[in-house]
């Protein structure tokens, strides 16, 4: 009873939809198994919430792996987004290019 209480007082939470950038993998990976996964036991309902909380390059993947049979395409997809964006040389990768990027810092003119 105290755990249902527990359960009912925590704040509403949304998982972020996973577009493919490395940087965002890791979040989304955990927030996926948090609400997701912990609470179905069906490769059905993993496959269509994968689908759903992905968009663009990261939902072209899964859109790929569907027409197999659903454990299948689902842990496949997985693996696909593991390769593509769970490799630490990846993710620095994608640190260091958006280090890169940011506007240098100047001395202001007095």
């Amino acid at each position: 009873m105290l755990a249902v209480a527990r359960e009912l007082k925590k704040p509403a939470t949304d998982i972020s939809k996973f577009s493919g950038g490395p940087m965002d993998y890791r979040r989304f990976l955990r927030q996926f198994k948090t609400k997701i996964v912990d609470n179905t036991d069906s490769y059905d309902e993993l496959l269509n919430f994968l689908e759903q909380f992905t968009s663009g390059e990261a939902n072209k993947i899964v859109m790929g792996y569907s027409h197999l049979e659903v454990k299948i395409g689902y842990e496949a997809a997985l693996r696909e987004f593991e390769s593509r964006y769970g490799d630490s040389e990846v993710i620095t990768h994608a640190f260091v290019r958006k280090a890169l990027d940011w506007p240098a810092v100047r001395p202001e003119k007095c």
